[in-house]
Order: structure tokens, then sequence, then C-alpha cells
């Protein structure tokens, strides 16, 4: 199963996730567009099935990718597209009614 699209706002998290069929153990890697990702503070599970992208900033904005190898080859997932967009936070006022 490939990894989808998603849209989210910012400070969210995303979960990327791809399911394999074939003779184990695999191994995986992500990659935001063609750069290989790494485990830090915000990205976990860069090299397992789901990868995890906690507070989301706009410029998280891209496509990934999984590579997924094992003794038999590699396969490379679909590009899932990532959009992260910004929450308005503002209210509007109602206008008070004319008076004369």
């Amino acid at each position: 199963m490939q990894p989808t699209n998603q849209a989210l706002p910012v400070d969210t998290a995303s979960l990327l996730s791809v399911t394999v069929d074939g003779t184990a153990p695999f191994h995986y890697q992500w990659r935001r567009g063609n750069t290989n990702l790494l485990d830090d503070g915000r990205i976990s599970g860069a090299n397992s099935s789901t990868l995890i992208i906690s507070n989301l900033l706009l410029t998280d904005s891209d496509s990934y990718s999984v590579v997924i190898s094992n003794l038999a080859g590699v396969a490379v997932s679909s590009n899932a597209t990532l959009i992260v967009y910004a929450i308005d936070h503002f209210t509007w006022d109602p206008i008070p009614a004319a008076r004369f």
C-alpha cells in the first residue's frame, strides 16, 4: 500500500505509512524529494514503515517517498504530497446596526 497525500495545518503531526508484501526483513529509507531523511527531534521513523513529522512547519510541504529493500531487490513507493497550511486566527466583529 502506497503512502497517501495529506493537507494538514501548521503545528500538527503528519503520519505517512507504507505496507509491504514479500520476504522479510525489509529495510526502509524515507525521502523528502530526493534527500534521505534522518530521525531528529521532529522526525521519527525515517527507517521504518511509518514516518511521523511532528510540529509541522510550512516548509515541510513537499513530496515524500520511501525506498524499500530486501534480499530480492529494491522498490520505491509513489510520491505522497504533504501540504502544510497556516490557520487564520482572526475573527470578524459584527457590524452594529446604524443609529440615528
